[in-house]
């Protein structure tokens, strides 16, 4: 029985005294760790914001997209009059 004598006392001294320690260093690490990644997280998405040739595509995309819808509308307008006009 003296096997299962245990400090109950120290044992939780030792385990705060390393919790205590821990949190710090895991702190220190996960902030030296993610900032990198953060960082060029951030200057990407500025980068794609601020394209301005990107925009200009995009612009024209529109511009063809729209074009066509108009298209596809007058030709279904036709379709549908010679679709009447047929017995």
């Amino acid at each position: 029985m003296d096997a299962l004598n245990v400090d109950v006392t120290a044992m939780l001294a030792i385990w705060i005294a390393g919790v205590l320690l821990l949190v710090p260093v895991l702190g220190l690490a996960a902030r030296l760790g993610l900032r990198p990644v953060l960082d060029s997280v951030a200057r990407v998405r500025a980068a794609g914001r601020a394209d301005p040739e990107a925009e200009e595509r995009l612009t024209g995309l529109e511009d063809q997209f729209r074009a066509l819808a108009g298209a596809v509308e007058r030709l279904t307008e036709v379709l549908e009059r010679q679709g009447a006009a047929q017995p």
